[in-house]
């Protein structure tokens, strides 16, 4: 299977050149100064650069592909063309170069708030294109700056993706297989609202973090780190785990014959409703919260409310099948027993296309049962809602009129006293003209 190795890349290359008396390379000229080098039969070329020397490990051929990334400065890009350069010439490899923005060694703060989430945002579309293509991933940690190694193997042991290293004096190849670990949903869904205020604003302020957060600050302090001013943005967990929602937002829903069926009957209020499920259930944080035990079957059963819907299947490899469609809450426990996921071929399912149909008056007074439940429940929900923010509205406004109120009697009370201030120095000052103009003194 063809591959895509991912690198990170440093400027090694570079000094290894001129040590050896080669050209001293330029950005933009590198391609052509290195025409020399390649050019001469000397040996041992996979040797300029660490990243040479995995691709000649990894036996690197021409139906392979390799990405280099290179820090946010001109040496970093020029390393990383001179390594695409030479990495074609030895290997035969398609080799591309992507600078990153923000990944520089002499800004902490650009480091953490730009450069670790282009980083990042890098790893994930070179992720994303081998698997459109069919490629096998590869990701080499042995090149690049010093602080961004930890964040680049931490990538790979949550996104499943194998890690190779060279030693550099033995060129002794060491491979990391993908790890079993992943985030546990359960645990982490207190804190979705600090991870999308982050993804606005890249850092917020220890005190906001703590609103957000509250007593369950200390449990994902891991999540955070400090940047300059006191401000806190995600660390290389938090950046997996705010990538994995991202990613569920676009994760394809499958559906087995049988659900796809059971989607088609659906008409008004039942078919907006389960649209919406379907559309949710691509959210890990939702898809924790809304599991429901079901014994007796190894598809995962989740749970909206108070209703008779509910969605069984699983998620795998970033897709999520739908094995079966219930809304009625007879027939789930009657067929769901019966049921395990051995029973479905993967490549039987179909797309879901989401609709946007909307529930009609006419869908909701024909609503009985669960379904009229279900509209009150989410009425009731919306309308707490509201009175909630409302509510918090009110107070807001009540603190201010106080404090306006209150600045005000404070106002009154001091012109009070000037007045008075004013009326006893005119008192006086009469007092004394009449003083003089009846004794002269």
């Amino acid at each position: 299977m063809a591959r895509l190795v991912i690198m990170p890349t440093g400027i090694s290359v570079i000094r290894n050149l001129e040590k050896s008396g080669g050209p001293k390379l330029s950005l933009g000229q590198q391609a052509h100064q290195l025409q020399s080098v390649l050019a001469s039969t000397h040996p041992g070329l996979e040797r300029l650069s660490v990243e040479l020397s995995i691709l000649k490990k990894l036996n690197a051929t021409k139906d392979d592909k390799v990405a280099f990334l290179a820090t946010d400065t001109d040496d970093g890009e020029c390393a990383a063309g001179a390594n695409a350069t030479i990495a074609q010439h030895l290997f035969g490899i398609e080799a591309v170069v992507k600078r990153i923005s923000g990944l520089v060694l002499d800004n902490a703060e650009a480091f953490r708030k730009r450069g670790l989430p282009a980083f990042y945002q890098a790893l994930d579309q070179f992720v994303e294109e081998a698997s459109r293509q069919g490629h096998k991933l590869v990701l080499g940690i042995a090149g690049g700056i010093k602080p961004i190694i930890p964040y680049a193997a931490v990538y790979g042991m949550f996104r499943r993706i194998p890690l190779v290293y060279v030693f550099e004096e033995t060129q002794a190849l060491i491979t990391l297989p993908p790890l079993p670990i992943d985030f546990d949903w359960d645990a982490l869904k207190a804190a979705e609202r600090a991870f999308r205020q982050i993804e606005e604003e890249v850092a917020i302020p220890r005190y906001q973090l703590q609103n957000l957060l509250g007593e369950e600050l200390p449990r994902f302090e891991g999540l955070f780190e400090e940047v300059e001013g006191d401000e806190l943005t995600l660390s290389a967990f938090g950046y997996l785990l705010l990538g994995d929602l991202k990613r569920s937002q676009e994760m394809p829903v499958m559906l087995s014959n049988s659900a796809y069926k059971k989607l088609e009957s659906l008409q008004g209020f039942q078919r907006r409703a389960i649209d919406l499920l379907l559309d949710r259930v691509r959210n890990p944080f939702w898809r924790a919260q809304k599991r429901h035990t079901f014994t007796n079957t190894d598809l995962e059963v989740y749970k909206p409310g108070s209703t008779s819907y509910r969605l069984s299947g699983w998620s795998q490899d970033d897709v999520m099948y739908i094995a079966e469609i219930y809304t009625e809450h007879d027939a789930y426990e009657r067929d769901l027993p019966n049921r395990r996921r051995n029973q479905y071929k993967t490549q039987d399912f179909r797309a879901y296309t989401p609709t946007r149909e909307e529930i009609s008056e006419e869908a909701i007074e024909k609503a009985q049962g669960d379904e009229v439940v279900a509209i009150a429940l989410q009425e009731q929900a919306k309308a707490e809602n509201e009175r909630a923010e409302a509510l918090q509205l009110a107070a807001q406004y009540e603190q201010e009129l106080n404090q306006s109120r209150e600045l005000v009697g404070q106002l009154h009370e001091r012109i009070a006293e000037l007045e008075q201030e004013q009326r006893e120095r005119r008192a006086w000052s009469l007092w004394r003209r009449l003083r003089w103009a009846i004794f002269g003194s």
